[in-house]
């Protein structure tokens, strides 16, 4: 319907046919938004990955261009022309080829760290499952006997409701009682000693953990530092070339005494005498060691920031799963107690109801 007026089969066609073209037009930037956001979402998990190997940043040329970009003066220096561009060229692909090191690296220890985190909650949750199958045996052999122990103190209560006087049977209830209450500590003795069972082999199998995670951790670091100390002796020898390049273009200046003015503003500033050159170099220098520091710095405190975290958290949810079974262990049969006891109480009551009533 259209305006209070029904559209004809007819209609629809010919409506469809004059809006085609805009029809595909809106079909295919609707397809072209769902890929779109489908390749975001490829992008959004790789980075999400990267981080989580602690390489974020380093699949490409992302640090030599934070050298680049934050470092005017070797900005300045690179409008020398053919031979400095050169000179940077060559550290780009040393600085790549490193930071493909470093990221390669760090995605084989994520491969191994998972592995490592995957089998140690297996481990884990083995242990535990096998622990509570066990209690469960335990707790169905109990309910059993307390409910053959209900059966026999109904028993002797419907004798003894008929023979109120009769103090034997009244002490076979009480002996019942006490005996079911024995039942309930040692099966509570049997389950808790199976908890800290649990809880002391979970411990074991956490302590080797740590120290296999740790010495995952460790290695990865002392690696990545190598590769670091690497960037740091090429970033070296490149200011090296750096400085000599400036100084020879400074001496050409001289020679030709040439016009500063005719620089671009950037090398300008540097030009100006021997002195400036050697400041605008050791300012690349130090730049590019603070940024190569920097992400050294990122990379270890990152990792084991993680790695005692995680460990952290896996203790601190030992303790409370730990906590919270004893005290469901606790609680538990402590409920069954009552329920003899109570028992007892209600006969009691009804054997002193029934003396009364005999004493009308």
């Amino acid at each position: 319907f259209y305006e209070y007026k029904k559209v004809t089969e007819e209609e629809r066609i010919q409506g469809r046919e004059k809006n085609l073209k805009d029809l595909e037009i809106l079909e295919r930037e609707e397809a072209n938004a769902v890929k779109e956001a489908e390749l975001a979402k490829v992008e959004a998990d790789k980075e999400a990955m990267y981080a989580q190997a602690f390489v974020e940043g380093l699949d490409k040329d992302q640090l030599y261009e934070a050298m680049v970009s934050g470092d005017p003066s070797g900005q300045g220096i690179l409008l020398i022309g053919d031979e400095v561009q050169d000179i940077f060229r060559i550290f780009q692909e040393e600085i790549g080829k490193v930071t493909t090191d470093i990221f390669n690296l760090g995605l084989e220890q994520l491969k191994l760290r998972d592995k490592e985190v995957t089998m140690f909650q297996e481990g884990t949750q083995d242990a535990i499952l096998k622990g509570q199958a066990k209690q469960r045996l335990i707790l169905e052999t109990f309910l059993g006997s307390k409910a053959d122990m209900f059966v026999e103190m109904d028993d002797l209560w419907e004798i003894l409701a008929k023979q109120v006087s009769d103090d034997s049977m009244r002490r076979s209830i009480e002996e019942k009682v006490d005996k079911a209450n024995l039942l309930c500590n040692a099966i509570k003795r049997e389950l808790l000693g199976l908890e800290l069972t649990v809880s002391e082999q979970l411990k074991e199998v956490f302590g080797l953990f740590e120290r296999n995670l740790g010495d995952m951790v460790n290695s990865f670091i002392e690696t990545a530092q190598g590769f670091f100390t690497l960037m740091r002796e090429h970033e070296t020898v490149f200011s090296e070339q750096l400085g000599d390049m400036a100084g020879r273009y400074l001496t050409q200046l001289t020679i030709r005494n040439e016009d500063l003015s005719n620089l671009p503003p950037l090398l300008r500033s540097i030009m100006v005498d021997k002195e400036a050159v050697n400041q605008a170099v050791a300012s690349s220098h130090d730049i590019h060691l603070q940024i190569i520091d920097n992400r050294e710095d990122q990379l270890m405190s990152r990792i084991r920031t993680w790695y005692q975290k995680l460990c952290s958290d896996y203790e601190e949810e030992e303790t409370a799963r730990f906590r919270g079974r004893i005290s469901e262990i606790v609680t538990f049969l402590e409920m069954q107690a009552r329920d003899f006891d109570q028992f007892h109480v209600t006969i009691d009551d009804e054997i002193g109801l029934l003396m009364m009533a005999e004493n009308l």
